[in-house]
């Protein structure tokens, strides 16, 4: 079997068991232009927690029913809603009850306990233990918890019940829903909102999740479009919607087509026209199977340039974050030279016969036949022509880490010491700024810079004081009065008693990474940008001993072990070496 029918034979297809948020949000909110996350297509995993046996729904509280059962019953019921007001839940409540509950949050717990009630003639206490793993916000974004393993400390939920001639009812309890892990992944999903990279060339999902359907589904997710960015990304991407200004409110309406309307759009030029007609069908597309879309202002169609008046996602292949840039392709190193991973052959010339002695490497793709290669070695950072000759770039003090590209850029990142920094094409190291809260990067070293495919967004593999290396991500904006560029709303993204070896960007919102558990032997783990998901993937026919990993889109993943020294890829569920024999190989890499 040749080598590129092996490789689409290994293709990692992903399930879209995205996740979904659970409000209908009728925001009437100004859209800036600012910046925007992208979508992606999750891996599947294994389910976290969910060792209860949840109770079978039933359409309302049954005459006879105790305290405990209502609390069963309400449970159940927000977890299999796709209702943007959990109608079902509330049928559980008192009237004045359910007028204030408030469901727009989600507590996602890897289980919960629903304890025996405290009971007398008229009223009930029953708590609900519960160990969160995540918390979903009214715009459904996602919140890890980063203590330990993932899970929180248990947490109390309690609820008070009153007893009236049509039975127990909730009278008080906690804001929001109560949802196990294994009941989220299997009702939610991921819903992403797009917009655009600063240069307005590449889609950016905003990952969301939710449990609507159809039409509540398309009014929530144009309420998130006009909202705009979650905050770490209002600084990183801008939208083409227009500024709702004459009191004219936006509509969506999930027919045969999709007909959004918005007020403004016939006002845009035909470039920004077909944009916003790009950020519609991304956002809406998800909704229906072949969605088709039509966009109005004041009910009348606009006919987007080079389309025409009905589109769809399929008549603009090449703005998604992963249609915008060239197949990757793979390399490898091999006794400190550079390899192709399409015939395990060295390149032509010093580079990979070996004479720079090599570590690690980031390679931009100029042409066919020409690569610029930014390379590690044990005396510094190397920057030039993949067929030579490469020069050192004098860096700060400190251990460097492995470099990476940014995509459309040509700029190179790489971290030295606690810092990162940014060199261009005068060969200059900039230091990247971290604005507050953190004010900086946090104390340690940064192992490993690794970009997403849309440019926007960077993580950042932090070895702490502690030893402990962690998942950073932070998003890249530039001033707009100066050339300055800032790394905003760093944040941790793996919790904390989880060792992170190597991460790589597996498609624009979902990230592979070599790590361990406490005690645990490093793995091949996924987790999602915001991260959710995090969990295992299958190693069966890959050796212990992992420690780099490299991938992008549509690309199978690679793997270097140490023990033995080899190159493997990710075929289906299990893994295979690199070539029909064992193939000797370290720092793997994609080209960007």
């Amino acid at each position: 079997m040749n080598r590129n029918a092996r490789r689409r034979r290994g293709w990692l297809r992903r399930r879209g068991w995205l996740l979904s948020a659970v409000l209908a949000l009728v925001l009437s909110l100004v859209v800036g232009c600012s910046g925007i996350p992208t979508s992606s297509r999750p891996d599947a995993v294994r389910t976290v927690g969910g060792n209860a046996t949840p109770v079978a729904s039933d359409p309302g509280p049954q005459p006879g029913d105790e305290p405990r059962q209502i609390i069963f019953g309400f449970l159940t019921a927000a977890a299999e809603s796709s209702d943007a007001r959990h109608s079902g839940s509330r049928q559980f409540l008192t009237t004045e009850a359910g007028t204030k509950w408030q469901d727009s949050s989600v507590t996602i717990v890897s289980d919960y306990q629903v304890q025996p009630a405290d009971t007398n003639a008229t009223n009930a206490t029953v708590v609900v233990f519960g160990t969160p793993v995540g918390l979903l916000d009214a715009r459904g974004i996602y919140t890890p918890e980063r203590d330990g393993e993932g899970q929180g400390q248990t947490t109390r939920f309690t609820f008070q019940l009153q007893k009236s001639k049509a039975g127990w009812r909730i009278a008080q309890l906690p804001p929001g829903v109560i949802i196990r892990a294994s009941a989220f992944q299997t009702q939610y999903r991921q819903r992403p909102v797009y917009f655009y990279d600063p240069g307005q060339t590449t889609l950016v999902p905003d990952v969301r999740y939710s449990a609507l359907q159809e039409q509540p589904l398309a009014q929530w997710l144009l309420a998130q479009l006009l909202a705009g960015p979650r905050p770490e990304l209002t600084q990183s991407v801008v939208t083409l919607v227009p500024d709702q200004v004459d009191g004219r409110p936006a509509v969506v309406t999930v027919k045969d087509r999709i007909q959004v309307e918005i007020p403004g759009s016939s006002q845009l030029d035909d470039t920004s026209q077909q944009r916003l007609a790009v950020q519609l069908a991304y956002t809406f597309g998800q909704i229906k199977f072949s969605s088709n879309l039509t966009l109005t202002d004041s009910g009348k169609e606009i006919v987007i340039p080079g389309v025409g008046s009905v589109f769809s996602m399929s008549n603009f292949p090449d703005l998604s974050g992963s249609g915008s840039v060239p197949a990757a392709q793979s390399y490898y190193l091999r006794r400190g030279g550079l390899i192709s991973g399409s015939d395990d052959r060295p390149l032509a010339g010093p580079v990979g016969a070996g004479d720079y002695k090599l570590t690690s490497v980031a390679l931009r793709q100029l042409s066919s036949a020409s690569l610029l290669l930014a390379g590690l070695n044990s005396n510094g950072l190397l920057m030039g022509s993949s067929a030579g000759p490469l020069t050192y770039v004098k860096m700060p003090d400190g251990l460097l880490s492995r470099p990476d590209w940014q995509p459309r850029s040509t700029d190179l990142w790489i971290g030295a010491g606690s810092s990162i920094y940014r060199i261009g094409a005068d060969r200059i190291p900039r230091l990247v700024s971290v604005p507050a809260p953190l004010g900086g990067l946090p104390n340690g070293q940064v192992v490993t810079v690794r970009f997403s495919p849309d440019g926007v967004r960077l993580a950042v593999v932090m070895r702490g004081n502690d030893g402990v290396n962690a998942l950073w991500v932070g998003s890249v904006a530039k001033s707009s009065t100066t050339s300055a560029i800032t790394l905003d709303n760093f944040q941790q993204i793996t919790p904390s008693g989880i060792t992170v070896t190597d991460a790589a960007w597996r498609d624009d919102s979902t990230l592979l990474l070599i790590a361990a558990a406490p005690g645990a032997a490093p793995g091949v783990w996924t987790v999602k940008s915001d991260g959710y998901n995090l969990d295992t993937l299958p190693l069966a026919g890959l050796p212990r001993g992992q420690v780099s990993i490299a991938a992008a889109t549509d690309q199978p993943p690679l793997v270097t072990t140490d023990n033995p020294p080899a190159v493997w890829e990710q075929n289906g569920s299990s893994w295979s070496s690199l070539g029909s024999e064992l193939t000797e190989g370290s720092a793997p890499a994609y080209t960007t």
